[in-house]
């Protein structure tokens, strides 16, 4: 890989955090064709201009951090959440980072409701604005729907051709655009449960203590993170850590 090439992942890590360490040759034609495809001539000049567009950068964002998801994966830490609520009514606040192009946060609320919990706020947020709007929408292809069962699917989706639409009234999840390490991101307030599967694999060892130090001054005291089932943790100071079907919750102390 190419000098160039290599500081526009480090301008990329440095501002996403997220390390790209496999595959690299392929990333590398994947670049190349992206700024060729926008005309520029060189590399050279393509990263100088990230560096200052923030239009483009952004651009840039959605093209490397294009993620599908389904519904329903991983059931267990919806369930894990279902059961915690039930003992606590007060209302609850939940954040879903990153929500991809919704269906973590859908499944969420899904649960809840279907364990006759109506007292909640859920936020996505993500820093890919492309995969927003779908959430925003609700509309998703069949395959992404197809771990929901039959009676679930019917209660909550509408079906058009090959796609499923989330009812009118279930679309009441706030999404935000937003980066883990943004200067604002407290400006989302306290949560008491935190989703963030899938996201630390991304991360190198700096990255994800200062990570698990920014969920820490978004959740209340007592609340939950949930990682990913490969998402690595050596350091958890200021979380203990809770077993649940045999995978690890942190919950702050």
């Amino acid at each position: 890989m190419t000098k160039c090439l290599l500081e526009i992942l480090k301008l990329f890590r440095e501002r996403t955090g997220i390390v790209f360490e496999k595959r690299l040759n392929i990333l590398e034609q994947k670049i190349v064709k992206f700024y060729k495809d926008l005309n520029f001539s060189d590399c050279e000049i393509f990263l100088e201009e990230l560096k200052y567009s923030e239009e483009l950068f952004q651009y840039f964002i959605n093209f490397l951090t294009v993620s599908e998801s389904f519904f329903y994966r991983e059931v267990k830490h919806f369930e894990f959440i279902a059961e915690k609520v039930k003992k606590d009514p007060k209302k609850n606040r939940f954040l879903s980072l990153p929500c991809a192009s919704g269906e973590e946060p859908y499944t969420l609320m899904i649960f809840l409701l279907e364990n006759k919990i109506d007292n909640f706020e859920i936020i996505g947020a993500d820093i890919n604005s492309k995969v927003l709007e779908i959430a925003k929408t609700a509309i998703y292809p069949s395959r992404r729907v197809m771990y929901v069962p039959q009676n679930i699917l019917e209660r909550y989706f509408e079906k058009a051709g090959d796609s499923y639409i989330l009812k009118d009234e279930y679309k009441f999840v706030k999404f935000v655009q937003k980066n883990l390490f943004d200067k604002d991101i407290e400006n989302l307030g306290k949560f008491d449960f935190i989703l963030c599967r899938n996201l630390f694999i991304y991360f190198d060892e700096k990255k994800r203590i200062e990570a698990l130090n920014i969920f820490k001054k978004l959740l209340n005291s007592g609340g939950y993170l949930i990682l990913g089932h490969a998402d690595i943790v050596k350091n958890s100071q200021g979380y203990e850590i809770e077993k649940y079907n045999g995978f690890q919750i942190l919950k702050k102390i």
